[in-house]
């Protein structure tokens, strides 16, 4: 793997630190705006947390990936934050899943809108793993992460924007 690889990757990281730092602001503030209604589901809060972590994830990596360094430093940095992330989603994970069960919902709602953040953040931890043992494939592992933890945050934005107020 040469160090061009990152650099041929450059415009996907920007786009991608941009699009998710906008949509977790997106995020906080529809929380803020609609806080009492999703105070009454007790599933939402943690939910809340799992999606801004989510697109954290993705944030830093696509960050962490712009600095000029070794790319084994860049999978190393991609590694870690993941696991950090993927232990703080699976507690968050966890949560919703007892409060959801609690509150009798239909199980549809955990399947549609709880995996992706924990799916992303193992996906960008094997992705590092892979980059770090000299896989190019890594940063395909990566992005495909990225864009899944997208996708979770957009349904979880539509649940915080427009689900709570019905």
């Amino acid at each position: 793997m040469t160090a061009n690889t990152l650099e041929n990757w450059a415009n996907f990281f920007v786009t991608s630190a941009e699009v998710s730092a906008t949509l977790a602001g997106l995020v906080i503030v529809a929380v803020s705006v609609n806080i009492q209604q999703i105070m009454k589901y007790r599933q939402l809060p943690p939910r809340a947390s799992s999606t801004v972590t989510a697109l954290m994830l993705a944030v830093v990596v696509g960050l962490v990936a712009l600095i000029p360094q070794p790319v084994w430093a860049f999978a190393l940095e991609t590694f870690g934050t993941s696991v950090v992330a993927l232990v703080i989603l699976l507690v968050c994970t966890r949560e919703v899943v007892v409060e959801h069960l609690k509150d009798g919902r239909p199980v549809v709602e955990l399947v549609v809108g709880l995996p992706g953040g924990p799916i992303a953040a193992l996906g960008c931890t094997i992705g590092g793993a892979w980059l770090w043992s000299g896989h190019a494939a890594g940063l395909y592992c990566i992005a495909a992460s990225i864009i899944v933890a997208l996708v979770f945050a957009v349904m979880n934005a539509w649940v915080f924007l427009i689900e709570v107020l019905r």
